[in-house]
């Protein structure tokens, strides 16, 4: 049956589309009907039936990353931030899906054939009907109108531009990574860690290196700092030399870090950019309490655990070994 409906181009109902994530992932996921009304509310009725699809894959997607279920339930729900939006939604979801396809090494496999310019000014997009995700990935890029359906060609969908940018972008940005970490694994397994903060910081830096030192000593991970500049050397450029070599890039989040000129015309700049081009991993880790919900690293996974501040830790050697247990998984 469901083969039957993947075949044709109308969009799923919501329990088939269901089933398609309890086959794919291998997990059920259930929302109750009233918290899906909940979370619809905000949104035009022409929107709220595709929402709750999209809402029930992200949760899918959200528990397999073992992300909080609260903290999706209230972005999403928040009409005053951008993932409220139907666009946004989608593009998030599709960049969510590319990386956890790209984590179970699929990326070099997706049913996509091709992609070319049509008389139209948009995309169309062939798929293989063989591909054991050709049922997935079609019914994904209907239910999000990522794509539409092609009027004669039944393995084929309508991909305006835009989208087309953000799937090939986001898949070849995944790709780059994985390249990237496979010739970084054979030439030198050790991660090398870039520490950025603002001088008020520095006890904050000295406590988390030291929490480092078994890691560091154990040679499973590779530690720099501006500390370790000597006297003589042009400061600026080693640590433009050691941003650039950088495979993980802690900043110690407080109101002089997001104040800091230097950190956010020189450091912070490179960083994004490595990042957008999926060249470095980049971790949040807040000090001092501060504002950092309004600032766009918000959008990055930030640490200790529940964004909780060191500052606010009764205990705070508790507070550094959450840090350091969450950085291990990356290691």
């Amino acid at each position: 049956m469901l083969e039957n409906f993947l075949h044709s181009d109308r969009l799923a109902t919501l329990p088939e589309f269901n089933y398609l994530l309890n086959t794919l992932f291998k997990e059920t996921f259930k929302i109750a009907e009233t918290e899906l009304q909940a979370h619809c509310k905000n949104f035009s009725l022409n929107f709220a039936y595709a929402f709750e699809n999209t809402l029930h894959y992200l949760i899918a997607i959200d528990v397999l990353e073992k992300n909080s279920q609260n903290q999706i339930s209230k972005r999403l729900t928040n009409t005053s931030t951008s993932t409220s939006n139907p666009k946004h939604l989608s593009h998030h979801l599709l960049n969510k899906t590319i990386t956890y396809l790209a984590k179970e090494n699929l990326l070099n496999n997706l049913p996509i054939e091709s992609v070319s310019k049509n008389e139209n000014g948009s995309n169309d997009l062939r798929l293989n009907t063989e591909h054991q995700y050709y049922l997935f990935i079609k019914s994904l890029l209907l239910n999000l109108n990522l794509a539409t359906p092609h009027k004669t060609q039944n393995t084929m969908l309508i991909l305006p531009n835009l989208n087309k940018m953000l799937l090939l972008n986001k898949i070849n940005k995944e790709k780059n990574k994985a390249a990237n970490k496979t010739k970084r694994n054979k030439s030198n397994p050790k991660k090398k860690f870039f520490v950025s903060y603002a001088s008020p910081d520095l006890d904050y830096k000295n406590e988390l290196k030291k929490h480092f030192k078994v890691l560091i000593d154990k040679n499973l991970m590779e530690y720099w700092d501006g500390k370790a500049i000597l006297p003589g050397e042009a400061w600026d450029e080693k640590i433009k030399e050691h941003l650039e070599k950088a495979d993980v890039i802690l900043l110690l989040i407080s109101v002089d870090f997001l104040n800091s000129e230097y950190i956010n015309n020189v450091e912070l700049k490179r960083a994004m950019e490595r990042y957008q081009n999926g060249e470095v991993t980049i971790i949040p880790i807040l000090v001092r309490t501060c504002d950092f919900e309004s600032h766009y690293l918000n959008n990055l996974h930030a640490l200790p655990e529940g964004k909780k501040p060191i500052d606010t830790w009764p205990n705070k050697d508790e507070a550094y070994v959450n840090i350091i247990n969450h950085i291990k998984t990356i290691l």
